[in-house]
């Protein structure tokens, strides 16, 4: 082969590379349009979409540089925009204060089954400090110990917010809880079937206001640190890692459709908290937010990440509300408690 041959030879597997880069990267950004009970691939692309985007940024990098076709990752980046104001946000030059209306304290958190078993008091101990420091009026609890000597310990800790309320349907360290300093009304549990997983709505009366909040735990994906270590162990780790991914990809497209309907059948505005064990780019997070606000696109700044495994790359604990509500501030500390980061926001019921 001559030299003129190799180079175009080259060139031709470097578009072929480019154009399925690119076209990855763009099924990726439209993966929340694809239930996963329908397609299996596609969302699972969307789960990984800032891998993908990294790839598709060096890619643009390298054929900026060499001068060769460039257009197919210009377009898939410009695609990405979205996605990344979802991911990362600039500082908010204009924060909104003054806002007339009552405010409120939130914060969501995905205490860790596996830190509140290893260090049963310790560690739930120093959680209580922290929500009492940060002055919390709602605190949205998942992963709330089954363990009744524990949760009842963790109960009395945090009895400066005299009103809660559990799920029932919750096994093994996978409950929600509410606690408030308002009173609660109107419990209704969200059942999910065949899963450990599980969510509550309830009515909260903020003096002359009331609120539907929404406090939820979707399930697990199924992927951690340590499972990724371990996929390349045996030739079908990886075939049975993806498939139970997928499989838990339809379970939460099912509960994301079960909080909707609770969403939309709810006269009052929403408030919705919880882990939902899938990125901005997933049907489960498409179908819960829709008409919501998300506090970290309306008043979040830096990267946005939420879990502290793969590369602290994930953005899966939410608070959404609905426009009759204002949110002023949002903070998602770096804790040790557990391996997720809690979600604190400061919200004004203006209505």
């Amino acid at each position: 082969m001559g030299k003129v041959a190799a180079i175009k030879l080259v060139n031709f597997y470097i578009v072929i590379f480019s154009l399925l880069i690119a076209g990855t990267t763009i099924v990726g950004v439209l993966s929340p349009f694809f239930d996963p009970r329908d397609y299996s691939i596609i969302p699972f692309i969307g789960l990984i979409l800032p891998v993908i985007l990294i790839l598709n940024v060096l890619n643009c990098l390298y054929l900026l540089i060499t001068k060769r076709f460039i257009i197919a990752s210009i377009i898939a980046i410009t695609f990405c925009i979205g996605f990344l104001g979802a991911g990362y946000k600039l500082p908010n030059s204009s924060p909104k204060v003054d806002l007339e209306g009552k405010n409120i304290r939130v914060m969501t958190f995905n205490i860790s089954e596996n830190k509140a078993k290893n260090d049963s008091y310790g560690n739930l101990h120093q959680i209580v400090e922290f929500v009492k420091t940060e002055n919390v009026d709602i605190f949205c609890i998942q992963e709330y110990p089954n363990n009744k000597e524990i949760g009842d310990s963790l109960r009395k800790c945090l009895s400066f917010l005299p009103y809660y309320t559990f799920s029932e349907n919750g096994s093994d360290y996978l409950k929600v809880a509410i606690f408030s300093r308002y009173p609660i009304q109107n419990i209704k549990p969200i059942l999910f079937n065949n899963s450990n997983n599980s969510a509550i709505a309830t009515d909260l009366l903020v003096e002359d206001k009331t609120i539907r909040l929404i406090s939820a735990h979707l399930q697990t994906t199924n992927f951690n640190q340590k499972r990724i270590g371990s996929i390349w162990n045996t030739p079908n780790s990886l075939h049975k890692t993806i498939s139970k991914m997928n499989v838990n990809q339809r379970i939460r497209a099912s509960q994301a459709n079960l909080i909707r309907e609770e969403i939309c059948s709810s006269t009052m505005p929403i408030i919705f908290c919880g882990d939902m064990n899938d990125t901005p780019t997933s049907y489960a997070y498409k179908t819960i937010k829709k008409d919501l606000q998300d506090g970290f696109k309306e008043c979040g700044n830096g990267i946005g990440h939420t879990y502290k495994g793969l590369l602290n790359m994930l953005r899966i604990d939410y608070i959404l509300y609905s426009k009759e509500i204002t949110g002023i501030k949002y903070d998602s500390p770096k804790k040790a408690y557990s391996d997720h980061n809690p979600v604190i926001m400061d919200l004004v019921l203006n209505y």
